[in-house]
């Protein structure tokens, strides 16, 4: 209740997900105006949104979830550019794998924790916060190996990855599989199936999708992680007036 990040939540799951087509406009969006210098200037922003979240004195949901959005855009913009440069989506899937397992085991040997919950420093909010980057990364480089290995419809990728998160769910839920385990699997494969699902809205029913259009999917995305956001932050704050209330009830009275 007093993290540093948001807790592994529907609301969090849900802005995971749609953080990813909605992230993705933006980048596209930055890139058509600025070319090259996309990746750089969405790096700037996201800079400034964690450098806000490290000055807070704990979780701010709106926080949290901007610096989500940013992540997401600046690694699907990174990918891009190592993609460009000639780096193969084999390799960098590799890569982006590699970091992430060195980043989540000196979080665990410094901390002897990889679960979002008991994030309450600021040493281990970096680590968080790096993990996240290294996960969004290594998801959006397997959704391109995917996508070229074997280039499904949107409906099709979109039911695999589904199906995939599903399993972890029903593994953690069923098998008490690792919860931190689980977690950051699952949040390697909210690249990929947000991916698949903006496809799914914006593509044209001749390629496979509802037709929707880049604009419009970007903008009930956004609405859609704004309910959340809300959520999420409506939630906290009952919680946390429910700690502070009953921590009162609990304090014994002064006497006079």
């Amino acid at each position: 209740m007093n993290g540093r990040v948001l807790e592994a939540t529907f609301a969090f799951w849900a802005i995971a997900i749609l953080s990813d087509p909605v992230g993705g406009a933006l980048g596209e969006l930055i890139a058509g105006a600025w070319g090259s210098a996309a990746t750089a200037i969405v790096g700037a922003l996201l800079a400034l949104a964690l450098a806000v979240q490290f000055l807070t004195r704990r979780c701010n949901p709106w926080l949290a979830s901007t610096a989500l959005l940013l992540i997401g855009a600046f690694a699907a913009l990174a990918i891009d550019d190592l993609l460009v440069a000639g780096a193969t989506s084999g390799a960098v899937t590799a890569a982006c794998g590699v970091l992430l397992g060195a980043t989540l085991a000196v979080w665990f040997m410094r901390d002897r924790t990889l679960w979002v919950d008991d994030v309450r420093t600021r040493p281990g909010e970096a680590l968080y916060w790096l993990a996240v980057l290294l996960a969004f990364a290594l998801g959006s480089a397997l959704d391109r190996l995917v996508t070229d290995a074997l280039g499904l419809k949107p409906v099709l990728s979109t039911a695999l990855f589904a199906a995939v998160i599903g399993v972890i769910a029903v593994a953690r839920i069923m098998f008490d599989v690792n919860r931190a385990l689980c977690f950051w699997i699952a949040l390697v494969l909210t690249r990929p199936l947000g991916a698949a699902l903006g496809d799914l809205f914006a593509f044209s029913p001749g390629t496979g999708g509802l037709g929707a259009g880049r604009p419009v999917t970007s903008i009930l995305f956004l609405v859609a992680i704004a309910v959340a956001v809300i959520a999420a932050a409506v939630s906290l704050r009952r919680r946390r007036t429910g700690a502070s209330a009953g921590t009162s009830a609990a304090r014994p009275p002064s006497s006079s």
